[in-house]
């Protein structure tokens, strides 16, 4: 009897032992920062054949705990998404246990090329604006080349913008006006364009000037730093010459940039044969030609600006821009023409002529902009800007023109020689926007424009075999116009979105 409950009392105590079980607990942490590791996976392998015995998944503070470990020997496996994997031999008994504490790496594995892409429409319609996305047409070489991609909008020889065929465009760039825009959208770069908006119907917020709208260019906001220089040159066969240079460095707090542009281009050349007439009571005017008529010039112009970012709400930019040589615009026009006028019926006089004629202007003009840019208010949502523009001329302008007309009988030489001395032009904007939300938006400033030539000159008479102008009778001599624009503009705007409506008051 006592041998029987012996060995009842030994294989209970055996069966004790051999079911033994122990519990798992430790902390996951980051070898290098120390910091623990949330939602890590620790598992218990089977050391034969790698087989899942048990395992868990760590807290938001990296504690793990696994419960109900059969005694024995195992691969203690943990692992996370951007960690190297941890594996160790670990023995569980029931008999000791204490707290573990894993430290995984950080993975460095090296990624092949990893391209993102993402695609703007190359022309979209909003409500006040059409919008061209630069990087759609690699093929252009300036801002004027974008252009000629919008519908209605017509770019002519002379780099003349007109909207369906009427009026002209003012220009800003990154929001600020800028003088002889046409001719500023022949020397921006198009790869440091971001995109051009065309407003057709601006707000009072922009200038009156541009009776068929207003063109917005916007530049690259690129921060990278360095330099990037970029060149280019194009020959064409209308004989048209063109170099662009630019230069553009770039610091952690500002940058400056060099733009130099170099052009001969040919704005028309034509033949054409005409006839009109014209009727005033009993008198007949008429005329015929079979004419040549070409249009040229040589341009060139030297920008250069400097940005600095003064805090990061505070912004300034200036630049000078002038053109180191005389610009000059050339027209020559030759052709037979043949005047006929008639009165009652009875002819007056009935004449044929051969017209040679040469126009040609030159001027040279130098000028600045600096400007101020501040962003305040807990979110950023108040902007206050300012800027100011002058320009001059370095020399003045000349213009001439001389018409030969060469009759069976004599040959007469007439036309015109004028200049501009002195002008100042200068415009100075105050702007405050308000971004309530992302759908309201109140916009306020006030601009002044100022313009003076205050010596304009013209005269008109025939030209001397020594090419002096000799004045028509009683044409007024050292005749002087003193020209002066002055405009004092201030606006108020309210923006605001209702879904996919939008309208503004002004």
């Amino acid at each position: 009897m006592i041998k029987r409950l012996l060995t009842i009392i030994i294989f209970s105590i055996a069966f004790s032992v051999f079911s033994q079980q122990a519990s798992l607990k430790g902390t996951v942490i980051d070898l290098t920062t120390r910091e623990p590791i949330s939602y890590a996976s620790v598992i218990l392998l089977n050391p034969a054949d790698s087989s899942l015995v048990v395992g868990c998944i760590s807290n938001s503070n990296g504690i793990f705990l696994i419960e109900s470990v059969p005694d024995g020997s195992y691969q203690l496996h943990a692992s996370h998404l951007g960690y190297a994997p941890y594996t160790i031999p670990h023995d569980v008994s029931s008999i000791s246990s204490h707290p573990l504490l894993l430290e995984l790496s950080p993975s460095e594995t090296q990624l092949g090329e990893v391209v993102v892409r993402s695609s703007r429409p190359p022309i979209s319609l909003r409500t006040d604006r059409k919008v061209i996305d630069a990087t759609s047409f690699p093929s252009a070489s300036v801002a004027l080349d974008l252009l000629e991609n919008i519908p209605s909008l017509h770019v002519s020889y002379d780099g003349k913008l007109t909207y369906r065929g009427d009026g002209g465009f003012v220009v800003y760039v990154n929001g600020k006006q800028v003088p002889n825009g046409e001719e500023k959208l022949r020397q921006i770069p198009a790869s440091r364009i971001d995109r051009i908006e065309l407003l057709t119907n601006p707000s009072s917020r922009y200038s009156a000037e541009g009776t068929a709208g207003v063109i917005l260019v916007f530049l690259k906001k690129n921060r990278l730093e360095g330099y990037a220089i970029g060149t280019s040159l194009r020959y064409s066969t209308h004989d048209v010459l063109e170099h662009l240079l630019s230069v553009d460095h770039k610091s952690e707090k500002g940058g400056w940039y060099l733009e130099w542009q170099y052009g001969s281009y040919v704005w028309s050349d034509l033949s054409e044969t005409y006839h009109r007439s014209s009727f005033l009571d009993d008198e007949l005017f008429s005329v015929s030609a079979n004419r040549n008529k070409k249009s040229y010039g040589i341009t060139n112009n030297v920008e250069i600006g400097f940005n600095y970012d003064l805090t990061d709400r505070d912004n300034i930019d200036f630049s000078i821009y002038f053109q180191p040589f005389e610009r000059t615009n050339l027209r020559n026009e030759r052709g037979l023409f043949h005047e006929r006028l008639s009165r009652a019926g009875e002819e007056d006089y009935n004449i044929s002529y051969w017209l040679q004629s040469q126009y040609k202007m030159h001027f040279q003009y130098v000028g600045g902009q600096i400007s101020y840019e501040r962003t305040f208010g807990a979110d950023e949502n108040h902007t206050v800007s300012t800027y100011f523009d002058y320009s001059s001329y370095l020399a003045p302008t000349h213009e001439r023109q001389h018409d030969y007309k060469y009759f069976t009988d004599r040959v007469e030489r007439v036309g015109f020689a004028g200049t501009e001395v002195n002008e100042v032009a200068v415009d100075t904007k105050i702007e405050y926007i308000w971004e309530l939300s992302d759908a309201i938006t109140i916009e306020s400033g006030v601009e002044v424009e100022i313009n003076q030539i205050p010596k304009v000159t013209s005269v008109s008479g025939e030209f001397a075999a020594n090419g002096t102008l000799v004045p028509f009778p009683g044409e007024p001599l050292n005749q002087n116009v003193d020209f002066a624009r002055d405009v004092f503009a201030a606006y108020l705007l309210f923006k605001n979105s209702i879904g996919e409506f939008d309208y503004q008051l002004g």
